[in-house]
């Protein structure tokens, strides 16, 4: 959606399709790609029957509407807590609201319930069809940077029905499944090749694209440095119980790639997916190019060759799981793991690299794309 109008009538039409108090959500909303700024009228004018929360794709800010900020007790004179913000203007609820300033919400209002089966039933739906576009778009190993108790048991439950084909690490981000990890003296390396129990993901501030990432100079015309969600004292503790654990620890990079390959480290690919694309060549693209999706050059000095990409992409993005003996590049004793592209990407014009089609995607030595629903 490119304009405001789009996002109100997609919530006018939930609306009328769902009982007054009941919450409305958006999701994969950007705000950089709207014709204006969301505001708290905006939704108000939409509906204000039921309390609308609109998530920016980034996944650190919301925009609600007055009836959510009513239902939460949250008016003009409610000060921000230290991990988070209720943005406003000229002393005015504009409706954004950052980071763990978003916590009250979740304990007001009616919502869509489901029963334990129908919960199980939905994860494995979800978990069966991002695998299948895991696999269509290329990837062969997934790192699953916010994993938690119900992604876990998706996994199993589509390895057990044969709708896996996508290999998971998982990060976990759920204080439900680390405690009970812990319990039972599993850390990480626990598994196989298909799943594994990777490190646990910490949020120790903002985000990039939504501006609340914590920064060392204020963002350009502003007075605000970002909003830190762990003090320095929570990050001590929160490592020291993971290690003490035997857990890997992930907290946050920003991938300058071209400063990291000059210092002789072994940098990863990213697309931190829901915010950024998943898709792997779009990557590699954007590493080559370093160009946004309107030709806008960000960082040119860290833009990197179409080889130093596509060993990003691969044989890299396997140390941070400690697998480059098992995966990662096409050698004697590794996993058949690969990808069969239309065109080769040194070949193509750097700004078409997203667009080459992938032909098959083989995952040790089995082919999991196409497939006889594709």
């Amino acid at each position: 959606m490119k304009t405001v109008r789009e996002v109100q009538a997609a919530i006018r039409r939930k609306a009328e399709s769902t009982p007054p108090g009941l919450w409305i959500n958006g999701f994969q909303f950007d705000d950089t790609k709207l014709d204006r700024p969301l505001t708290k009228k905006d939704l108000d004018e939409a509906t204000t029957e039921h309390p609308v929360v609109v998530a920016h794709r980034g996944g650190h800010t919301s925009w609600y509407n007055s009836k959510a900020l009513e239902l939460a007790g949250i008016t003009n004179d409610t000060p921000d807590p230290p991990d988070g913000r209720f943005f406003r203007k000229n002393g005015e609820l504009t409706g954004r609201v950052a980071e763990n300033a978003r916590g009250v919400f979740n304990r007001v209002g009616k919502r869509e319930t489901f029963t334990p089966e129908q919960r199980r039933d939905r994860a494995r739906d979800g978990m069966r069809h991002m695998s299948q576009l895991f696999s269509a778009c290329g990837l062969t190993s997934v790192h699953n940077a916010g994993t938690n108790s119900e992604h876990i048991l998706a996994y199993e439950d589509c390895r057990k029905n044969g709708e896996l084909t996508h290999p998971a690490y998982m990060m976990i981000r759920s204080t439900e499944a680390f405690n009970g990890f812990k319990a039972a003296n599993i850390y990480t390396g626990f598994g196989d090749e298909w799943i594994r129990v990777g490190g646990i993901k910490f949020v120790a501030d903002g985000s990039a694209s939504e501006r609340t990432m914590r920064m060392s100079t204020p963002y350009v015309g502003t007075n605000d440095y970002g909003i830190l969600t762990m003090t320095q004292e929570q990050v001590y503790e929160a490592v020291d119980d993971a290690h003490s654990h035997n857990f890997q620890v992930g907290i946050r990079w920003m991938f300058a790639h071209k400063s990291f390959l000059d210092a002789g480290i072994r940098v990863p690919g990213a697309s931190d997916y829901n915010p950024g694309p998943f898709e792997p060549l779009m990557a590699i693209q954007s590493m080559v190019t370093r160009k946004d999706y309107k030709g806008r050059v960000w960082g040119a000095n860290q833009k990197v060759s179409v080889d130093e990409a596509l060993t990003i992409a691969t044989i890299n993005g396997v140390y941070p799981s400690f697998e480059e003996n098992l995966k990662g590049s096409i050698a004697a004793g590794k996993l058949a793991d690969f990808v069969m592209l239309e065109k080769d990407p040194h070949e193509v014009d750097p700004d078409q690299i997203m667009n080459i089609k992938v032909n098959r995607t083989v995952i040790g030595g089995r082919i999991v794309y196409p497939n006889e629903r594709t």
